[in-house]
């Protein structure tokens, strides 16, 4: 779960933050009942006072935190002024009652107290704006920020560098490089100094305090050396990292530039293991079922809409490369016109001509990709994946990206990491730089990583990012 927060400085604040909020509503609920609840016994009164405590610990966090993160509170970039980020908080924190309340309409047995759930809405908004006013700086400080040694001073160790440099907040400092031959005098690179040659590597992790080194040289001359010095350094409880491994850990995404077949081969994470897959499928059942359940009006009322805004069937069927390259089709509603007869197949573009007025609103809200999830109960697809393409840019894309296949060894979603963090792919560049996500989603794959992603896309609907 912890992918929805991709720095360090982002997951202390969260931390911090739901202490603060559960602390709160266990003292509202506390000052609320004050004496105690009438007529009931003693032990019977204490159980009903830690089940009320326990209630508002758990959904005041969860409601309030989740309405901040899809207000970009818990974005890199925090808003621009006090100002802003007091509304917001106020904002969620009035979300965050609505939705309570809704929520304890209809289960009336477990509800809270309405005093104790204003007076935790209200006292804890107040307190969450003070923290990240005065206290924000103590708790993201780079005072508990990892050392990084980067070992190796070419073209790879250097793009790490300014990698790790541009994201301050993601835990690490980068202290400085090893280099193959002995550094000039004050050498520096990207503004960082060279402390030192390979063979001084344990003094140098000694005397600059390193806690992580990421080997990333450009070839592999002295490598045995080296290696036996980061076996010493291991074992002495420095972290080592390969280049790939400490990137993919720095950007969430699994760089191809980086990765050789052997990586592929031998990766355990790259096969799932068949009781993930089970559980994954059965998770993606019993989800579609409710949402299919939940969303059905709305699918009646769309069909409807697209019947009586153009001439064509309400649904759109294509063929879409799936799990191990077959091919199967997958259900979208129609919002473009119905091909003429003799008009060649073009790829969706920006602003395309070809979109009705329905389709232009239910591409915009998703709503035209609610089909999928009876290409979920048939087993074709499944809510978290790689996004399924045609066949003809499967073709082209296998030819000129390293490792695209392997985005087939598990089912297409209906969204994925890669649509989430990075959005729509229409160029080669974008399907390259897609393609990292949907491989570090491959090799990480869970369930509470499929929960961060459905998260995640709720946002990006909800804020429309992306939609074309």
């Amino acid at each position: 779960m912890w992918e929805i927060f991709q720095s360090a400085r982002l997951r202390r604040l969260f931390l911090a933050e739901t202490v603060l909020l559960f602390v709160v509503a266990v003292l509202c609920v506390r000052l609320r009942i004050g004496a105690g609840y009438p007529g009931l016994p003693v032990g019977v009164e204490l159980w009903a006072y830690w089940q009320e405590a326990l209630l508002a610990g758990v959904v005041v966090p969860v409601s309030v935190q989740l309405a901040m993160y899809y207000l970009e509170l818990y974005a890199d970039t925090p808003p621009g002024s006090r100002t802003q980020l007091l509304v917001r908080i106020q904002l969620a924190h009035v979300i965050a009652g609505v939705a309570l309340a809704l929520l304890f309409y209809l289960f009336p047995r477990f509800r809270l107290q309405r005093l104790a759930l204003l007076m935790s809405l209200g006292i804890g908004q107040w307190l969450l704006f003070s923290l990240r006013c005065h206290f924000e700086e103590i708790l993201v400080s780079g005072s508990v920020r990892r050392r990084v040694l980067l070992i190796g001073a070419g073209e790879l160790a250097q793009r790490l560098g300014r990698w790790l440099l541009s994201r301050p907040g993601a835990g690490y400092e980068l202290a400085g490089f090893l280099s193959e031959q002995e550094p000039e005098m004050a050498q520096t690179l990207i503004g960082r100094p060279v402390l030192g040659g390979y063979h001084e590597l344990l003094e140098v992790l000694h005397r600059h305090e390193i806690t992580d080194v990421v080997f990333a040289p450009d070839d592999s001359r002295g490598e045995a050396v080296v290696m036996q010095k980061l076996l010493t350094a291991k074992l002495h409880g420095t972290n080592v990292w390969s280049a790939l491994s400490f990137t993919a850990e720095l950007t969430h995404s699994l760089p191809i530039e980086l990765l050789k077949p052997a990586d592929v081969v031998f990766d355990a994470g790259f096969t799932p293991p068949p009781w993930t897959i089970g559980l994954k499928r059965g998770f993606d059942v019993v989800l579609s079922l409710i949402a299919i359940l939940l969303v059905s009006p709305i699918l009646l009322v769309v069909a409807i809409a697209i019947r009586l805004d153009s001439p064509g069937p309400a649904l759109y069927r294509q063929a879409r490369v799936g799990l191990r390259g077959r091919l199967f089709t997958i259900y979208k509603f129609r919002s473009m016109r119905v091909a003429k007869p003799g008009e060649p197949l073009r790829l969706t573009a920006h602003n395309d001509d070809r979109v009705t007025r329905v389709g232009r609103f239910i591409r915009l809200h998703r709503i035209d990709e609610l089909p999928q999830f009876f290409n979920v109960l048939l087993g074709d697809m499944s809510l978290v994946g790689p996004r399924p393409e045609v066949e003809s840019s499967v073709k082209e894309l296998r030819t000129s990206l390293p490792f695209y296949d392997q985005r087939h060894a598990i089912r297409p979603g209906i969204t994925s990491l890669g649509q989430v963090r990075f959005g729509a792919a229409t160029t080669l560049n974008e399907a390259r730089e897609r393609l990292k996500y949907d491989l570090y989603y491959q090799k990480n794959m869970s369930i509470a990583f499929d929960l961060s992603i459905l998260i995640d896309t709720v946002k990006v609907v909800l804020l429309k990012i992306g939609a074309r």
